[in-house]
């Protein structure tokens, strides 16, 4: 079976993730291999571990697997954070060998736990012969083994496709106009280069954009988007998809960033 390789996004990070920071814009990485991605989530951490309490950057790695979109962010003490829904948001702190194991399908695992292993120069254990037991016991137990595996690996390739999203339901068309129409406008996470731009249109689109110098648009995507609410508040379920908070008339919530609306 081939090694994995991953697409992925570096946001408000330098291209070996070595240094964060806001001036920084996304940057799409194609067929990196586990050993190298291990290499950009150490880095990650690192980088991480240099930002003052106050710096507005919010740097990440966002992996692209075959079922879901994964984003790894800074912990603590040099650590990472896996932001999934089925963990802990912000208490839970994983090295890169462990983020690694936790990416889709059972190559990945296998992948990651090899790459450690070489790392640390260690070698699987053989396990010693059993000796005075007789040849049909091993058969059968080795026959047991082997149809274990075969289960796991069914069960993965078949299970259901993880998600992000938390529980949520979509609003009736007639809330879902009320709220799009109150939340439409132009969003920004501020007016620097590296900084996001966000246009919420009262049909649903989404306009995301990246800014260069001057406030100049050096990236775009357009997103669609319907009302919904998600733990008794207002939200957007965009085609990501990902859930947009609304927090109120001027603030909404985006990939862990905050936009405040833009006073023309």
């Amino acid at each position: 079976m081939p090694a994995p390789v991953y697409n992925l996004t570096l946001h408000h990070l330098t291209s070996d993730a070595s240094a964060a920071g806001l001036q920084h814009a996304d940057q799409e990485v194609s067929g990196v291999s586990v050993e190298k991605l291990r290499v950009l989530l150490e880095a990650l951490g690192k980088a991480g571990a240099k930002l003052a309490a106050d710096d507005l950057a919010a740097p990440e790695i966002r992996i692209k697997t075959p079922r879901e979109q994964l984003r790894v962010r800074p912990g603590n003490g040099g650590r990472l954070r896996l932001v999934t829904w089925d963990t802990k948001v912000g208490g839970m702190n994983f090295t890169p060998d462990e983020v690694l194991a936790r990416l889709d399908g059972p190559s990945a695992e296998t992948a990651a736990t090899a790459v450690a292993a070489a790392r640390r120069g260690s070698v699987s254990p053989i396990p010693a012969s059993s000796g005075g037991l007789p040849r049909w016991v091993k058969i059968a137990a080795l026959a047991v083994v082997i149809v274990g595996l075969n289960a796991t690996t069914v069960w993965f390739l078949l299970k259901p496709a993880p998600t992000l999203l938390p529980e949520y339901k979509l609003m009736s068309e007639n809330d879902g106009r009320k709220l799009l129409l109150a939340a439409a406008g132009e969003y920004e996470t501020g007016g620097r280069e590296g900084d996001r731009r966000l246009i919420i249109q009262p049909d649903g689109s989404l306009i995301l954009s990246t800014y260069g110098t001057k406030r100049k648009i050096i990236e775009e995507t357009t997103l669609r988007s319907r009302a919904a609410r998600a733990n008794g508040k207002p939200a957007l379920l965009t085609s990501d998809p990902y859930l947009l908070e609304v927090q109120d008339t001027n603030t909404v919530i985006l990939y862990g960033n905050a936009y405040r609306r833009r006073q023309t």
